[in-house]
């Protein structure tokens, strides 16, 4: 399953499609990036570690841009909400949170 920590319509690489987008939790993330395994498109190493601890799984750091091309149509976005991370963080600041959103590009 593709994770991002963004999501931005320069990704959609198709003429017309829909796009669905809905909220899930903290837990349905952990469970379907434990079950379909990781591709991170996560481009920020502080990101990348916090993500990992509150997920279960490790999410590498990868400066790569994906696009939806209609075969990688799913991902999981890791949506945070906060003050600007200080550098070298390992946990989230008081106050900041992640929200996981689900996008299908059909």
């Amino acid at each position: 399953m593709i994770l991002l920590n963004a999501f931005s319509l320069n990704m959609v690489k198709v003429e017309e499609c829909s796009i669905k987008m809905k909220e899930i939790s903290l837990l349905s993330a952990k469970e379907i990036l434990m079950s379909k395994g990781v591709k991170s498109y996560v481009g920020h190493s502080d990101t990348c570690g916090i993500l990992s601890s509150l997920l279960g799984v490790e999410v590498v750091f990868n400066r790569s841009t994906f696009y939806f091309d209609g075969d990688n149509s799913d991902a999981i976005v890791a949506q945070y909400n906060g003050p600007r991370l200080p550098e070298g963080s390992t946990e989230l600041p008081e106050g900041a949170s992640f929200k996981f959103f689900m996008i299908k590009v059909r």
